[in-house]
């Protein structure tokens, strides 16, 4: 909106010269009246300058938010299209996995339960006195009391603790018999007694 300038008649242009800031020149008032005049003519003028050129920013500012709003809105919309379609393929690859791990799980179930019937077939048919094991002792496929007997060392001869601390013997003594580990096993009953 323009301001309108003030009109009045206009005195001689020796009137308008700058406004002194001394108040005891030799101005009347009335002349100073008219400078004053003359200035707020100025600003007016560059006041309707700046109104216009105001206007059309503000026009601009306009187009520029409408703008900005549509795109705002299309975003928007992009944002809950993409939200949408990303959740659909999380939802599509939820139910594969669990459709995989579903079928995993009952694989592994009926392979466990397969594996358990074939070793309780296994186990049923097996009888206590007819395991036959390699012993390491004699390298023959022998029954499983055997090969323990023979690892074990279970002979006549061999001493039981309470026998060997019923010896007494100190560690000197013992160490002055000089037997292996081996015959002290398997002769200890001869060689200590």
């Amino acid at each position: 909106m323009a301001i309108e300038e003030i009109t009045i008649a206009t005195p001689p242009s020796r009137l308008f010269q700058g406004i002194s800031t001394n108040y005891l020149d030799n101005m009347t008032y009335a002349e100073f009246l008219l400078g004053i005049l003359k200035k707020m003519n100025e600003v007016i003028s560059v006041i309707n300058e700046h109104d216009e050129f105001i206007n059309e920013f503000n026009e601009k500012y306009q187009e520029l938010l409408t703008d900005f709003e549509e795109l705002r809105s299309e975003f928007d919309a992009l944002e809950d299209k993409i939200t949408a379609s990303v959740q659909a393929q999380l939802d599509a690859f939820e139910v594969e996995v669990r459709n995989l791990i579903t079928a995993t799980q009952n694989y592994l179930i009926a392979y466990t339960d397969s594996a358990e019937a074939r070793l309780q077939a296994q186990i049923e048919a097996i009888q206590i006195g007819d395991i036959s094991v390699i012993d390491p002792t004699t390298g023959v496929l022998s029954p499983i009391q055997t090969v323990i007997n023979n690892i074990a060392g279970s002979s006549a001869d061999a001493l039981t603790a309470s026998e060997y601390d019923a010896l007494n013997l100190t560690a000197t003594a013992y160490d002055n018999y000089d037997i292996t580990a081996y015959d002290y096993d398997f002769k200890g009953k001869s060689l200590l007694v």
